[in-house]
């Protein structure tokens, strides 16, 4: 074998191709199961990478991210409507491994995740102020 040959061959050397963890399309029908729906295209990033994350632990992402976002979704944590954290803060910060016992806390006020306490002391606090005058 001459050294000509031994280099003509341009996939010689290649990296074998992976298999991505979330293509786009994927991303966006988890994203749609998120209970806001803003800042589509940093959210998309953001699932992606969150993909990539769960992959490299040697989790299958597309069913973990889909099952994790789902029951999110439903519990009185997604529930909250604007404060909700936006999708891509989120994924970006690995919401998807909290403990899911967590988005069903609810306070006596009924908020979820023990939300506004410091509210809920304001009101009784001034309906105390009001009853006195």
């Amino acid at each position: 074998m001459t050294a000509g040959r031994l280099f003509n061959d341009p996939d010689q050397f290649a990296r074998p191709k992976k298999r991505a963890a979330c293509t786009r399309v994927q991303a966006l029908a988890i994203y749609q199961l998120y209970p806001r729906h803003i800042q589509r295209e940093a959210a998309i990033r953001a699932i992606i990478h969150a993909a990539v994350r769960v992959k490299a632990e040697g989790v299958e992402p597309l069913p973990y991210l889909t099952e994790r976002t789902t029951a999110y979704a439903a519990s009185p944590a997604g529930q909250k409507g604007q404060f909700t954290p936006h999708p891509a803060t989120w994924f970006n910060a690995g919401g998807y491994d909290d403990d899911p016992a967590e988005w069903q806390r609810v306070d006596d006020n009924g908020q979820a995740g023990g939300a506004c306490k410091w509210q809920a002391g304001l009101d009784e606090h001034l309906k105390g102020l009001e009853d006195e005058g």
